[in-house]
């Protein structure tokens, strides 16, 4: 059973976007500003957004080394640390992909043409339709100027990063040094260390909601408004179409089970982080004797495979913003076209128009393949609207 509004919208109304795995033909204007870019639900269209690389920084403190050194040349040091700052390459983040070419209705249209793509929830009801998704299993669309390309990937990673701490001083410690007779609690040494780092591979997959990919392979086909998700840059004037709320700030991705949710805005990076060894300036002395020169501070590394993480980065590839709009199940007429005779019924296509007119069972036989609506009253004298796909 279905409700009673007003209006209703062509099956393909002006101003709707298709994509098309060819170029579209008279009636159809191809969307430029698609190319590059995939379409991100929003409740605006036309935004532009997003990039294809990034970079991450990389930085911190080192862990401390605590004062050792005993004997011999090497004098005890402080325990210290030092701090470290990089920024890493640049690496491509787009998630992987197929092109499409898209366009926009130039009017309101019965039919689509061959080549033009919908977006669902549900599966193909027709031969008139290829289903696209076992071929796109994990893709997400998007815009070209020549359909059919693939490429990107789930994940990547960044060059290893080697370069140098900042400079530390570390202060002598009073214990033993093979120079006799120097006055030890004054002992200073700067040094820096070289770091390497290497960085884990991470996933770069964006917020998401999965729908299955038909193809037309009919000319002129009629579609069920009630089996599309339609894209606008501004929703049509008619309330049978209305704003999928589940899409906003989500791409869509192919996939046989649908309205599944994943991926996410930003992505880090954990990492490991050595440093060489060294063990600093020859200490200075405030002792004037000049015998200081053999005591140094004791060599030593820090932050040996500590994981650590580096700061986000964006997954959201270039994109346009689209208002993704589902049909809200409802069948448009006027309540003036609704009055019945005993046993009437009417049969309405899916503008609204009264085609035909009979009484007893209805039948559909003589009507050409399309979304019908049959009115009529049922046995209990309840006015009746069925829903048929022929």
């Amino acid at each position: 059973m279905l409700g009673i509004l007003i209006t209703q919208c062509a099956p393909v109304p002006k101003g709707a976007i298709f994509m098309f795995d060819g170029s579209p033909p008279a009636g159809w204007q191809v969307l430029t500003d698609f190319n590059g870019r995939f379409p991100l639900g929003d409740s605006i269209g036309g935004i532009l957004g997003g990039d294809s690389m990034h970079m991450h920084t990389v930085s911190g403190r080192t862990d401390t080394v605590l004062g050792w050194g005993t004997s011999g040349t090497f004098l005890g040091m402080q325990g210290h640390t030092h701090s470290y700052n990089f920024t890493t390459d640049q690496q491509n983040h787009l998630p992987p992909y197929r092109t499409f070419i898209f366009a926009k209705a130039l009017m309101n249209m019965e039919y689509l043409p061959r080549n033009a793509i919908i977006i669902s929830y549900d599966s193909p009801y027709s031969t008139d339709f290829y289903d696209l998704t076992d071929s796109m299993l994990g893709y997400f669309p998007r815009g070209n100027s020549i359909a059919g390309y693939t490429g990107g990937y789930t994940k990547h990673s960044h060059w290893d990063i080697s370069g140098y701490t900042d400079s530390m001083i570390v202060i002598g410690d009073t214990l033993p040094c093979s120079a006799p007779g120097i006055s030890r609690s004054s002992r200073h040494s700067f040094h820096t260390h070289q770091v390497f780092i290497h960085l884990d591979s991470a996933y770069h997959i964006p917020p998401y909601r999965t729908v299955r990919f038909w193809k037309v392979v009919s000319d002129s086909v009629r579609i069920d408004s009630c089996k599309v998700i339609y894209m606008f840059d501004t929703l049509p004037s008619c309330s049978y179409l209305t704003l999928d709320w589940n899409f906003i700030g989500l791409f869509p991705r192919a996939d046989t089970a649908t309205a599944l949710m994943g991926g996410q805005r930003t992505h880090t990076h954990n990492y490991e982080l050595t440093t060489d060894e060294v063990s600093g300036d020859i200490l200075a002395d405030v002792d004037l004797s000049g015998t200081g020169a053999n005591c140094i501070p004791e060599p030593h590394n820090h932050g040996f495979y500590l994981s650590r993480v580096s700061s986000e980065a964006s997954n959201m590839p270039p994109y346009r913003t689209v208002i993704f709009s589902v049909c809200s199940g409802y069948f448009k007429v006027s309540e003036r076209q609704l009055k019945f005779s005993p046993n009437e019924y009417k049969i309405y296509n899916v503008s609204g128009k009264v085609i035909y007119l009979g009484k007893g069972t209805p039948t559909l036989k003589n009507l050409p393949r399309g979304v019908y609506f049959v009115v009529s009253y049922g046995d209990k004298g309840r006015r009746v609207i069925k829903r048929i796909i022929r």
